[in-house]
């Protein structure tokens, strides 16, 4: 199953860069995106979403779009 995790380098409540350490350690399929200024509350990444699963192979053919 592919994973998108975006993560905050400034998160007060998880090591982030733990997170993604340990993601791209156990999944073949998952990508991380660091975003050095954001914390725990990360907004605007409705496109980055879409995108990550526009460009994943669905058994079903579907197109996501997400706003913000």
């Amino acid at each position: 199953m592919p994973v998108l995790a975006i993560v905050g380098a400034k998160d007060a409540l998880l090591d982030s860069a733990e997170t993604r350490c340990r993601i791209e350690r156990l999944l073949d399929s998952g990508e991380v995106r660091h975003l050095n200024d954001a914390g725990h509350l990360i907004l605007g990444q409705g496109p980055i979403i879409a995108e990550f699963l526009n460009s994943r192979r669905l058994r079903t053919p579907a197109v996501v779009r997400l706003t913000g």
